[in-house]
């Protein structure tokens, strides 16, 4: 039996391994997160008590060349939850506003184990030149609450097929 969404040409695929951590930030009480974040990461003074999971690049058709995290994240603000994606442009300029637009104006849809969520486009996007190249995206809705229950079972590694629609 073969599956034909994995016939499906995607623009990006990545191996997640799920991993969580408490943020450490005094007065952060209650925010947690569920996926992956890589060593090092900081935003906005927001630090992990660690690194978390793995992420993978499978293939890749896009403008983005590193994700520094991708992660569900409940806290006192979002208690519903929502899906954070850090990711970094090439250094020059048009390709990062480029990147910025494409995050705007098209829907994102992750596949993983055979379903489909489309997440929407990013409600909530920031940039800071002090870090560089990266566009912070935020995903709310009920599809990336279903994505978010998913990113909760640690500890194992599931496959994300990402289209722009």
């Amino acid at each position: 039996m073969t599956c034909d969404w994995v016939k499906m040409d995607f623009m990006l695929s990545f191996d997640l391994f799920i991993g969580t951590a408490n943020a450490t930030l005094q007065g952060s009480e209650g925010h947690v997160a569920w996926g992956y974040v890589k060593d090092g990461y900081k935003w906005d003074e927001q630090e992990w008590s660690k690194s978390f999971g793995d992420l993978k690049v499978i293939q890749n058709k896009t403008g983005i060349v590193e994700t520094t995290s991708f992660y569900w994240h409940v806290n006192r603000e979002h208690s519903d939850g929502v899906i954070l994606w850090l990711a970094y442009s090439d250094t020059s300029q048009e390709s990062f506003h480029n990147l910025i637009n494409f995050f705007q104006t098209k829907e994102l849809h992750i596949t993983v184990d055979g379903m489909t969520y489309n997440l929407g486009k990013s409600l909530d996007i920031t940039t800071k030149p002090e870090y560089g190249h990266v566009i912070d995206n935020t995903y709310k809705n009920n599809d990336a609450k279903k994505l978010g229950a998913i990113l909760k079972h640690t500890g194992v590694t599931k496959r994300l097929y990402v289209n722009w629609i």
